[in-house]
């Protein structure tokens, strides 16, 4: 497969992916289903209020002090006025409760995502946390999901 970048927004995801399979039309493929996958962090809180509450902490301290790499990306990316999470929330970041979960995954199946990979643990969170929003998310996201137009959207999730 080929990898996605995690921190591309829906319309920067969008434009890769247009550019990719038309780039693997022109170059003469045969159309054979190359899977791209797409990373993004996710956490299923109870309601949204509570999952930024839940993750707020734990999610910063990891791109502060575990994740350099990602840190110095992002401040490349947003700057210091553009670095904070409620930017993450809005361009790669997928914490909410079950609703907003599912709607913001639909959405990036709109745009064509047709493998998706879950970021769903940080070494910051608390183990509980973490297999809370795992069950909320087995028993509350993925059955939205069975019947992916495009394929298996969490394919990745079950493999």
């Amino acid at each position: 497969p080929v990898f996605i970048g995690a921190l591309q927004t829906p319309r920067d995801l969008k434009e890769s992916l247009g550019f990719y399979w038309q780039t693997f039309r022109d170059s003469g493929h045969d159309g054979v289903a190359v899977d791209l996958p797409v990373n993004r962090f996710l956490y299923v809180g109870e309601s949204n209020a509570k999952a930024r509450e839940e993750i707020a902490e734990p999610f910063w301290s990891f791109i502060q002090h575990k994740a350099p790499d990602l840190k110095l990306a992002l401040q490349g990316k947003y700057g210091e006025k553009g670095f904070r999470l409620e930017r993450f929330l809005e361009d790669f970041c997928i914490f909410g409760d079950p609703d907003l979960c599912v709607t913001r995954i639909k959405e990036l199946q709109d745009i064509g995502v047709t493998y998706l990979m879950c970021t769903l643990n940080f070494i910051t969170m608390e183990h509980k946390l973490c297999l809370k929003s795992m069950e909320r998310f087995a028993t509350e996201v993925m059955p939205h999901f069975k019947e992916a137009p495009h394929g298996e959207l969490l394919a990745g999730v079950t493999r």
